[in-house]
């Protein structure tokens, strides 16, 4: 089935952000602790979801998701279940939040009711289909990035000139450089500026620290793991790697590959934890 155009990407992206139940946080702000109070609001959510997410599903783009064989593995593999495996009711799910805030404050269960509203239960296929999108379509963001590669270089070779200069008796003796302190400590100045940037850019383990054949794929990766962590807390690895291997991807990356590049990107949120998406 052909690869789905800039269009459907994009109408359908719109769709699926569209894809919660915020309009009855206020609802669920006021619920009591009664099982059918509670019930009735998330029957109520379920039908709204049901009905505003339908658009999205019927799309060109999740009719190509459901023909790629690797995106139903990557699904299986992201929401496992052990064999036999008894599925919760709805009831049984309500009488679990219930039990679990019984006994503690209202804003408890009020809480956990409008999380339930905002969150997208298509989440994950959004940053999928986000991912995806920036993969085969966007290319302006794949040179800024390598761009960034170049940048660094120069950064560099200004660094490595500014040390020549202070250490040589160039601006310190030369009498055709009047002020010769002030000369060096301007230099100082924008050196010490120039390293703080390159820090901060080298603490953060960028997908593209090097321009190869696999630059576009590590990116795709990248994106795909900073959706689901931020959604899940969880890695979800073995679902990148079969995402990779949908039709379209040219250098699919093995599972070592990924689990490795996922511990540098880990760890380097821990030292920047402000870093945000180089696509938003």
């Amino acid at each position: 089935m052909k690869i789905p155009s800039n269009e459907d990407f994009i109408e359908c992206i719109a769709m699926l952000k569209k894809v919660h139940a915020k309009h009855l946080r206020e609802v669920a702000s006021k619920v009591n602790h009664n099982a059918d109070e509670v019930l009735a609001l998330y029957e109520r959510r379920n039908k709204h979801i049901k009905e505003i997410s339908q658009p999205a599903l019927d799309s060109k783009l999740f009719k190509w998701f459901e023909s790629q064989p690797f995106y139903k593995k990557a699904q299986n593999s992201f929401w496992p279940r052990k064999k036999n495996e008894i599925v919760p009711t709805l009831e049984e799910r309500v009488m679990g939040l219930l039990g679990r805030t019984k006994g503690k404050r209202y804003i408890t269960l009020h809480y956990n009711l409008q999380r339930m509203c905002d969150f997208n239960w298509l989440q994950n296929e959004l940053t999928i289909a986000k991912s995806l999108f920036h993969y085969f379509y966007e290319e302006r963001h794949l040179e800024y990035l390598k761009r960034n590669i170049i940048i660094a270089a120069e950064s560099r070779k200004y660094l490595d000139a500014v040390d020549y200069l202070l250490n040589s008796d160039f601006v310190h003796e030369n009498p055709n450089i009047p002020f010769g302190s002030v000369v060096s400590g301007a230099l100082t100045k924008g050196a010490n500026a120039v390293r703080q940037s390159l820090d901060q850019k080298n603490r953060f383990k960028s997908p593209i620290k090097r321009n190869d054949s696999t630059i576009k794929e590590r990116v795709l990766a990248y994106e795909l793991w900073r959706g689901f962590f931020e959604n899940t807390r969880q890695n979800k690895s073995t679902s990148i790697v079969y995402l990779l291997q949908m039709d379209g991807i040219k250098n699919p990356l093995d599972d070592r590959s990924i689990e490795r590049y996922i511990a540098e990107w880990k760890e380097s949120r821990k030292s920047v934890p402000a870093i945000k998406s180089r696509f938003d």
